[in-house]
């Protein structure tokens, strides 16, 4: 069996972790509520959200264009061999 008592000697934790932790929780929720958040959390998504286009309210890039589709005999000549 694993022990989970710290050995003998070993400090005290500094801080109650399980109470720290929900402390955390409740500032980053609470800043998450704030208008000013939630507005540019919606910048952020309305730019670097999904692209798929069949997704409501997100225009494509005007100017992205389709990478290439790379051949065989593209690949073959970026392998590098041993040829003498």
């Amino acid at each position: 069996m694993v022990s989970t008592k710290a050995p003998e000697g070993y400090p005290a934790p500094i801080v109650d972790l399980a109470q720290a932790a929900r402390e955390a929780k409740e500032k980053i929720y609470s800043k998450k509520a704030e208008s000013t958040v939630k507005d540019e959390a919606t910048k952020v998504y309305a730019k670097h959200g999904s692209r798929h286009p069949s997704r409501e309210g997100v225009r494509r890039r005007a100017g992205a264009k389709p990478v290439a589709k790379k051949t065989n005999a593209v690949v073959d000549d970026l392998q590098l061999g041993f040829q003498f």
